[in-house]
């Protein structure tokens, strides 16, 4: 599945609603992904995290992820 993308980050929209408005969602996985979301930016900025190691979660949160995203059906989709 492509034709999505998401911005990490602590001034970001969650995750769900970013994919909501391109027509996808995480079902009740959102909330979890979300969660790691936060915590590899919140690790990030207390310096528990450095720039490459935060870099790398994001890739496997990435990959996590794209193997959960469904599609909307049309009703459904955010504008």
């Amino acid at each position: 599945m492509n034709g999505y993308g998401v911005e990490f980050g602590a001034l970001c929209d969650d995750i769900e609603v970013q994919l909501q408005r391109q027509g996808f969602t995480l079902g009740d996985r959102a909330a979890l992904f979300q969660r790691w979301s936060v915590e590899i930016s919140n690790l990030r900025i207390h310096g528990l995290l450095t720039e490459s190691e935060s870099d790398r979660a994001r890739k496997r949160l990435w990959k996590e992820l794209t193997a959960t995203i469904k599609p909307l059906p049309n009703e459904e989709i955010q504008s």
